[in-house]
């Protein structure tokens, strides 16, 4: 075992910075001008209510408890979010809350409540749209684009292993689609 100093929180945080920057310039995206160059990090409790990782309002916010995770799933977790700003997955976001928006200033303003219940189905459409499986799907195809199939295999297996998610069905297809198969470890 070799006595390696314990790395500090900053010299972490640095680390996931310039690995987002790298993915960035790695993988420009139309949508990439919409989302922050600089990550925020926040306490666990808050993050674990979206699952460590996520987009929020054009920020990348990223769980303290995540910053000294191994490299691989450090890979696969910003590689994988980066193929969602890419395939447009923020877009849906912002369309709900616009559209929940409009949908009480019209009721407020307007007396309109059947404009708002055209508007609030639209909304309603938006929040359908954001949660199609194939979401995933695309975020996986995107992230083997930067880390390879093997690279998101592994990343999904450490999930699983730290309880972050589950081994489901879904995600059984979505390590299957990566070359994984029932005869390998759990």
């Amino acid at each position: 075992m070799t006595d390696r100093p314990l790395r500090t929180d900053a010299e972490a945080e640095a680390d996931w910075q310039a690995d987002y920057a790298r993915l960035r310039e790695g993988t420009p995206t139309r949508w990439g001008r919409w989302i922050s160059s600089q990550l925020v990090f926040v306490a666990p409790w808050v993050a674990r209510l979206y699952g460590g990782v996520f987009l929020w309002l054009g920020w990348v916010v990223v769980g303290r408890d995540l910053l000294h995770v191994p490299f691989y799933a450090r890979q696969y977790i910003l590689s994988r979010l980066w193929a969602r700003v890419s395939h447009g997955h923020p877009l849906a976001a912002i369309g709900i809350v616009l559209c929940t928006g409009a949908m009480t200033l019209l009721v407020q303003i307007a007396g309109s409540s059947l404009l708002s219940l055209v508007i609030g189905l639209g909304s309603l459409g938006l929040l359908v749209w954001a949660n199609l499986p194939r979401r995933e799907l695309e975020a996986d195809d995107g992230a083997s684009e930067v880390i390879g199939r093997n690279g998101v295999r592994a990343g999904i297996m450490w999930s699983i292993k730290q309880k972050i998610d589950r081994m489901t069905p879904g995600n059984r297809r979505r390590l299957q689609r990566m070359g994984w198969t029932d005869s390998e470890p759990e």
